[in-house]
């Protein structure tokens, strides 16, 4: 084994790697890229953890969980990615801002990692909730597995799932509902959502949902 396998580096990918192997994979630009690892890294609204969560790396002591300071300055890159198009940098110890194709020629404005198996798990674990295959970046493969997600359960505890939810949207909603939810949870003011909001719950889309149903029996 090779020492330098101790800096870890084969285990990591930087944001700007990884932005411009999404936006490769699905022939898109880097905006929307950034856009669709957003998406991809959603913020758990129970317990406040990211599915592939933010690293910094410092010559001393390698790569290091961020805190919630700097995962913070990590959204906000992104945020000025997806809504403005540029970075900001230091330069001669002033920020400026440049544009992303700019940003990433110069690999600066988006200083921080991702650990590989991490965002590969979330590819697969996305993938398995939207029922399609999510394209792997080239920049990922080759990259150490993913550990394997939880056995998935059977067609029995699939359907008895399916059937419990159905029964609680008959009972708060009605039967018309529970046949047809997607429509009372997808827009802004549809009472699903809404009611559930109101509690700060989190809501699945229709579709996901009436995905989740098609396995009652």
């Amino acid at each position: 084994m090779s020492w330098l396998l101790l800096e870890e580096h084969h285990n990591f990918i930087p944001a700007w790697q990884l932005i411009h192997g999404i936006a490769k994979v699905n022939d898109i630009e880097l905006t929307r890229a950034a856009h669709l690892l957003v998406r991809l890294n959603k913020q758990d609204p129970v317990d406040g953890c990211y599915p592939a969560p933010f690293y910094g790396y410092r010559k001393f002591d390698g790569y290091f969980l961020a805190s919630d300071t700097e995962i913070n300055l990590c959204i906000e890159a992104l945020r000025k990615a997806i809504l403005c198009n540029i970075v900001s940098v230091f330069d001669d110890g002033k920020i400026i801002d440049l544009s992303l194709e700019h940003g990433f020629e110069a690999q600066k404005g988006m200083d921080f990692f991702f650990r590989k198996q991490d965002v590969l798990k979330a590819i697969n674990d996305k993938s398995i909730e939207l029922g399609e295959v999510i394209p792997i970046p080239d920049c990922l493969l080759g990259a150490p597995k993913a550990p394997p997600s939880a056995r998935q359960p059977s067609n029995k505890t699939k359907n008895s799932q399916a059937q419990f939810i159905k029964g609680l949207l008959t009972v708060m909603y009605g039967e018309d509902v529970a046949a047809s939810p997607r429509r009372h949870i997808d827009g802004k003011r549809s009472q699903i959502r809404n009611d559930l909001e109101i509690k700060n719950l989190p809501c699945p889309s229709g579709v996901t949902v009436e995905k989740w149903l098609s396995e009652a029996d």
